[in-house]
């Protein structure tokens, strides 16, 4: 696991996060990405987004203190592990729009209610970037071990912007 140091950063209200994964097995579940603010003793997401790939596709669940995790999927579709894949996903909280490519396919696009809301929140509190798992303690499960990644993981990048649906198709 990989992740920022416990410092406020704003998120931009706009941004595309891309990357490369190889995931080695599917535990259920396999959690790359979180984003969010995390409670002072690394234990819990407070509020925020975590992104994993799973044995059907893409899901990005919103997560605020310990109510259940809002799933989304991004686009029901299978994949092989031990494969690596490219990926950028994208989110835009002024409209809410959601973005996600991989290979240099569009798989998902979809509008998320209440984006403007969630921004808020995240704008002035966000304290964390985690690669390969994530910090949740809701759910009566180990989050942070079932959701941590079982694979390698590289070239990580967080553009300021939605980047073009040919941009994203470049860098997949």
């Amino acid at each position: 696991c990989v992740h920022t140091t416990n410092k406020k950063f704003l998120l931009p209200e706009q941004f595309t996060l891309c990357y490369r994964h190889q995931p080695m097995v599917f535990n259920y579940r396999s959690g790359l990405i979180s984003v969010g603010k995390i409670d002072s003793r690394w234990g819990n997401l407070e509020i925020g987004f975590v992104y994993g790939n799973y044995d059907s596709g893409g899901w990005l669940g919103l997560v605020e203190g310990l109510k259940p995790i809002k799933w989304i999927p991004m686009g029901l579709h299978r994949f092989t592990t031990q494969v690596w894949r490219h990926s950028c996903f994208s989110v835009d909280f002024s409209d809410g729009t959601i973005q996600l490519f991989e290979n240099g396919n569009k798989l998902h696009e979809e509008h998320l209610e209440n984006s403007q809301e969630m921004y808020r929140k995240l704008k002035t509190d966000m304290t964390v970037v985690t690669v390969g798992c994530a910090y949740i303690e809701n759910l009566e499960e180990d989050w942070t071990y079932s959701m941590s990644m079982l694979g390698r993981f590289t070239d990580f990048q967080i553009f300021s912007r939605i980047l073009s649906n040919k941009e994203m198709e470049d860098i997949t």
